[in-house]
């Protein structure tokens, strides 16, 4: 079966009914691809969507059947503002009405969810903004099996510097835990601050090597 589909509406979450699955709630958004059913694996492939003021292009596939479900694909945008994403993470309408400069959301992200699905996918961004700070040549790999979500790398660009980083996340651990291994290299530690109205003068550009948990 193959089917080519373009949907757009105010709010993917209006067709969780239509559909017998959950969405997210969601700004404005629009999205078109080529939908092939090969035995239990569903593949979107061709993907052209705009969530918001952001765009999300790549493949997805859904296998089901294995146990737990898998989720794989490969995504990429050239513009991305984390503020269309913030519900995907559980931040409410007003958290994000509130045009903080981060989206935090109040609801757990490690679920015992992680538990009932298995994932493989990557992500690449040429601009990705998140509140007020703007992120270059992003670069996320993400592993989900039982349970343990592994993002390795995350990697992305900030002014003249960069950022690298790898996560660990348990959700079979009560409550969940993780670590995190991170390293700067000639980040501009003022402009950083200056997001947070904390810039100071006599910051310079870091760099270094941490771990964490």
């Amino acid at each position: 079966m193959n089917l080519s589909l373009a949907i757009e509406g105010p709010n993917p979450q209006r067709l969780s009914r239509l559909l017998g699955i959950a969405l997210p709630e969601l700004p404005a958004y629009s999205v078109s691809g080529e939908l092939d059913l090969e035995g239990q694996r569903w593949v979107f492939t061709e993907i052209q969507g705009r969530i918001g003021d952001s765009d999300l292009n790549g493949r997805l596939t859904l296998n089901t059947n294995v146990s737990p479900l898998h989720v794989s694909g490969e995504l990429s945008s050239t513009h991305l503002d984390i503020a269309d994403l913030g519900f995907l993470a559980g931040a409410t309408p007003e958290e994000i009405d509130n045009n903080d400069r981060f989206v935090l959301p109040d609801t757990e992200i490690i679920t015992d969810a992680w538990q009932g699905i298995s994932a493989d996918v990557s992500y690449q961004g040429d601009s990705v903004r998140a509140g007020d700070v703007p992120l270059s040549n992003v670069e996320i790999d993400f592993v989900l099996e039982d349970g343990r979500g592994q993002f390795d790398p995350v990697s992305f660009g900030f002014g003249e510097g960069s950022v690298d980083l790898t996560l660990d996340l348990d959700s079979t651990t009560n409550p969940p835990s993780g670590t995190m291994q991170v390293e700067v290299q000639r980040v501009d530690l003022d402009d950083a601050l200056r997001n947070w109205d904390l810039a100071d003068d006599s910051v310079g550009i870091i760099g270094g090597a941490a771990n964490f948990g």
